[in-house]
């Protein structure tokens, strides 16, 4: 009986012992489910506060600057929607940065310059006991916190400078010798061809994997912009960009096929992608025509380009000659909207620079009509034009949400200064030398009875740089592309000089008096010379060669040509 009651009273002890681990045990269970669960309310309000930050003050809110005031209002405002206690401004918990990639992952770099800011830090902080049910036996209270990063990226891509649009027969005999002169190989396309490449877009990631499946570079956006290769390997790498189905891949390979530059270009040069992260731009298409020309113009920096042609010009005349000097090629950069910490737009676009100078032989020319007979002229009639850069730049983007479904964008634009005239460069490869007449023209009356020359020059037509913001709104009913023109393009410039023309000829005889014995006088020569000759050659060579040249090279005197290719947002979404 005795060793019965002792079993009894240790199993009565081990029942107690069970019983007190289960309560134990339980009381665990409960404080850990607690606190979990206050953790996943702290990481969910975490998580959402970071991601309403980026989306309602960040770069696709329409910003051209960050706050950090906005930011932390953004955040604590959502925190408070979901039941947080917390003041996350007054407690540091916002905290803004960009991410990098380490090993593959995203990693999180606080700090830094505002206009640099792509993403947003934001910790959550309870103070609560560490257990309900055991009381004082486990101790105090626990700290728990809880941290969520979140970055919103939106890119815009843009060009700059006056589009091809709509190519005539005639406009491609100007092209085809601009472009032969400029790739250093002969070049025939047609109209249609010119207008597919102006139609065609590529990607930059598509760009970057056609490179590095040709071997001239890393496979990466970044490798692909750090890439150095000639104009043809460029080409190349933009037809197998496109693909054998793409209307423009043929042209494209017969402009590789005549790229017979040998200097190398870095690709940087022509594309930039204003952002850490190059490969957040990889989805931003690009205008082909645009990357043709640019890449060619790059190429040729510093050099003069000797571009013979013949136009069907008035008075049986037609052949010409264009001396291209390129100072600077243009640059199309894809980015952010907004200025960075130095105040700059951090995404602009620019066209070239340079001099151009037109020679007209005038040996063929028709005798020109004057009482009582003909006028004949000889020499060369020289023409330039003188372009500054152009630029865009990416002032704001306001993304698409539930309350609006189109995009808003506003691009800044900047006209460049513009010179044209009649005349020649004293140097055309120095920027500095001045503006001469054009060489004396002789000039016959009557089969040689009065010989006479003529010096010919005009004043300068200069389209002054102008200031302007284009607005663009982008919906499922207004796509992209789109285009606008900032400022008042010069229709007609060199036609419009005509006029000075009169007073600005200078006439010196050689037979004295035998003019005024043939019933002349020194008005009939200017008349003749105006209205005949130098009137209808300007008016058309203003439209057959130098407005296509121009538009060529990017160039719209007066004005500047924006178009919106592409904008690129990813959705604010969580590092990790």
């Amino acid at each position: 009986m005795i060793r019965s009651r002792q079993q009894s009273g240790v199993a009565s002890f081990s029942a107690i012992g069970a019983l007190a681990m289960a309560v134990i045990f339980t009381a665990l269970a409960i404080d850990v489910g607690r606190l979990s669960w206050v953790a996943k309310q702290l990481q969910d309000t975490a998580d959402l506060a970071a991601m309403d930050a980026m989306t309602e003050a960040g770069w696709c809110a329409g910003k051209t600057a960050l706050s950090q005031a906005e930011l932390e209002a953004a955040a604590q405002a959502s925190a408070q929607r979901n039941g947080y206690s917390g003041d996350l401004a007054a407690e540091g918990a916002v905290e803004t940065g960009r991410l990098t990639t380490v090993n593959g992952l995203y990693t999180f770099v606080p700090g830094g310059p505002m206009a640099e800011t792509t993403a947003v830090r934001v910790t959550t902080m309870a103070t609560v006991p560490s257990s309900l049910v055991a009381g004082g036996w486990l101790g105090g209270d626990a700290q728990l916190q809880r941290q969520a990063v979140a970055h919103d990226v939106v890119m815009g891509g843009f060009s700059a400078g006056s589009f091809l649009g709509s190519v005539s027969s005639d406009d491609s005999d100007v092209l085809n010798p601009v472009m032969s002169g400029l790739l250093g190989g002969a070049v025939s396309l047609s109209a249609v061809s010119y207008e597919g490449l102006a139609a065609a877009d590529v990607g930059l990631g598509e760009l970057a994997e056609a490179s590095a499946a040709l071997g001239h570079s890393a496979d990466s956006v970044e490798g692909f912009l750090n890439a150095n290769m000639t104009v043809g390997e460029f080409l190349e790498v933009m037809a197998v960009a496109l693909g054998s189905g793409n209307a423009a891949y043929a042209d494209l390979n017969g402009l590789a096929a005549a790229a017979a530059m040998v200097n190398d270009i870095n690709v940087g040069d022509l594309i930039r992608v204003s952002s850490d992260r190059k490969e957040d731009a990889a989805e931003v298409d690009l205008n082909v025509f645009d990357l043709v020309s640019g890449s060619a113009q790059i190429a040729n920096e510093g050099s003069t380009v000797n571009i013979p042609m013949t136009l069907n010009l008035p008075l049986g005349l037609g052949d010409v000659v264009v001396d291209l000097h390129l100072i600077q090629g243009p640059q199309y950069d894809i980015g952010q909207p907004g200025r960075d910490d130095s105040g700059d737009w951090k995404t602009q676009v620019r066209t070239g620079q340079g001099r151009l100078e037109i020679s007209i032989d005038l040996s063929d020319s028709d005798s020109l009509p004057i009482p009582g007979g003909v006028l004949e002229v000889n020499g060369t009639l020289k023409l330039y034009a003188d372009f500054a850069r152009a630029s865009a730049w990416l002032e704001q983007i306001r993304c698409a949400d539930a309350d609006s479904l189109a995009h808003e964008v506003r691009i800044g634009a900047r006209t460049s200064a513009v010179g044209l005239g009649i005349g020649q460069f004293g140097d055309i490869s120095d920027p500095a030398s001045g503006i001469s007449p054009t060489p004396a023209l002789s000039l016959d009356v009557l089969s040689g009875a009065v010989s006479m020359t003529a010096d010919v020059s005009a004043d300068t037509q200069v389209a002054s740089p102008q200031d302007a913001r284009l607005d663009f709104t982008v919906s499922q009913a207004s796509p992209l592309p789109q285009e606008q023109t900032a400022g008042t393009p010069l229709a007609g410039a060199l036609g419009n000089m005509t006029g000075s023309l009169a007073g600005s000829l200078d006439i010196t005889l050689s037979g004295g008096g035998l003019l005024g014995l043939l019933g002349l006088t020194l008005s009939d020569i200017d008349n003749a010379l105006v209205s005949t000759l130098l009137a209808p050659l300007l008016n058309v060579i203003d439209d057959l060669l130098l407005d296509p040249l121009l538009r060529a090279l990017g160039v719209h005197a007066g004005g500047v040509d924006v178009q919106l290719i592409d904008i690129q947002r990813r959705d604010p979404r969580l590092a990790g």
